[in-house]
């Protein structure tokens, strides 16, 4: 984190939304309101999500990213109907006029059979058979980072004075993705 990032954007302890405490969670509920109405942005800290997990997620984005371009390729984003996968370096552009961005990603989403919702983001996510370790390491981050993001629609949900309970019927079904990123050195002609 920038120091300007710190000096502008707050940096929210959220453990009051795990506590137990009404006050504690209307609280950061308020904390978080006043962060959305002023700056428009937030970092959360204490939020649940094991530092050990978030390392492992870490360590095996590094190491599905180091795999032969090959590999990746198998599950190349543009063979899934949901957007998920991967996507390689540079393929991206914020503007069909600038110059590419230097990343390379892994896309996942809530993966429901088409019987359920044949809705956009929400098919079958794609995994490196060679790698299984991405697929095991995910499907154990993804459940805390959407407890994490419920929690937070639910701060948001107080702090605008409706029940605390409010958004939760309308995101049983989340458009919601997980997207891995690796950002190498910048190479000329692309945006890092």
């Amino acid at each position: 984190m920038t120091e300007l990032a710190k000096e502008f954007i707050p940096i929210i302890d959220v453990s009051g939304l795990f506590s137990g405490d009404d006050a504690q969670f209307a609280a950061v509920a308020k904390e978080i309101g006043t962060a959305c109405r002023t700056i428009g942005f937030f970092y959360v800290q204490n939020h649940n999500i094991s530092p050990a997990l978030i390392a492992e997620v870490m360590m095996t984005a590094k190491q599905f990213f180091d795999l032969p371009l090959e590999e990746k390729e198998i599950i190349h984003i543009k063979k899934s109907a949901h957007h998920h996968g991967y996507g390689p370096l540079n393929e991206e552009k914020l503007d069909a006029g600038e110059l590419s961005d230097n990343k390379e990603s892994f896309d996942m989403g809530l993966e429901l059979p088409t019987s359920v919702c044949d809705c956009p983001l929400h098919g079958p996510n794609q995994w490196p058979a060679s790698f299984p370790q991405l697929r095991h390491v995910l499907e154990r981050y993804w459940p805390a980072a959407m407890q994490l993001a419920h929690s937070l629609l639910q701060a948001f949900a107080v702090d605008l004075g409706l029940q605390r309970d409010f958004f939760e019927d309308k995101i049983n079904i989340p458009m919601a993705a997980l997207r891995v990123l690796h950002y190498p050195p910048p190479q000329p002609g692309s945006i890092g």
